[in-house]
């Protein structure tokens, strides 16, 4: 049996809340995630056609800088980041070269 990120998460603390949402990145830097002290996975997956630039350090993401994510292929989203612990807790911003396109973003956190 494999150990997931939930499992990683319960061992150290375990988890109270988890979220999924979808947010609409631009062309401009856009805030994907706040930072959030309490939260200890993150996962951002590109649902687009297009790539799309992180900056996973809390500052304003940059074209062609940073982590990218690559578009979505077919019906499958290949394009993920994922941080666990301190990272996830990390601001996220995220852009788009040719205007706004859809990321998933799930997190979990701890009280």
């Amino acid at each position: 049996m494999g150990v997931d990120s939930q499992d990683i998460i319960a061992n150290v603390g375990g988890v109270t809340t988890g979220a999924v949402s979808t947010v609409s990145v631009g062309s401009a830097s856009t805030a994907i995630a706040a930072a959030d002290a309490t939260r200890q996975f993150l996962s951002i997956t590109n649902l687009s056609d297009q790539r799309i630039d992180l900056n996973i350090a809390g500052g304003a993401a940059v074209s062609e800088r940073g982590v990218p994510l690559s578009a979505a292929s077919g019906e499958a989203a290949t394009g993920n980041y994922t941080a666990i612990g301190k990272p996830a807790q990390l601001a996220v911003y995220g852009i788009s070269d040719s205007g706004t396109k859809s990321v998933a973003v799930q997190t979990l956190t701890t009280a």
